[in-house]
């Protein structure tokens, strides 16, 4: 954990584990860490701009591993509404990823809906598997 930003962000982890988020002070965090106020300053505006970059860490991380996978498979409730959109949201970004929609695990609002997306999502090079 060279990374000084990387200190901070362990050090607001393990306060969160204790009170919530408007609750610990900057103060809180720089002791825990054994470093500066003006050290916190230069990384960060406030406890907030931390979380809001250890998230953005937390996000890229995942998509990289993401974009490094074999396969993404999807199933879920809703066919015609949130699997499509996940589905499409994911062939974007990961275009040399195949995508596969397990159909028997999706169901849509009807079954005439389920359908019309499941079509959708082949034109969009979507792999349908039974």
């Amino acid at each position: 954990m060279g990374d000084t930003r990387y200190v901070f962000a362990e050090c607001i982890k393990q306060l969160m584990n204790h009170q919530s988020l408007d609750k610990i002070t900057v103060t809180d965090i720089v002791e825990m860490s054994g470093k500066t106020r003006q050290t916190f300053y230069r990384y960060f505006r406030d406890k907030y701009d931390l979380v809001n970059w250890y998230f953005e860490v937390l996000a890229d991380k995942s998509f990289y591993q993401i974009g490094n996978s074999e396969e993404i498979q999807l199933i879920g409730v809703c066919t015609d509404i949130c699997v499509i959109s996940n589905a499409i949201i994911l062939k974007s970004a990961f275009p040399e990823v195949p995508i596969k929609v397990i159909e028997k695990c999706c169901a849509g609002v009807s079954p005439e809906s389920h359908q019309t997306a499941l079509k959708a999502m082949k034109a969009c090079q979507i792999i349908v598997k039974d």
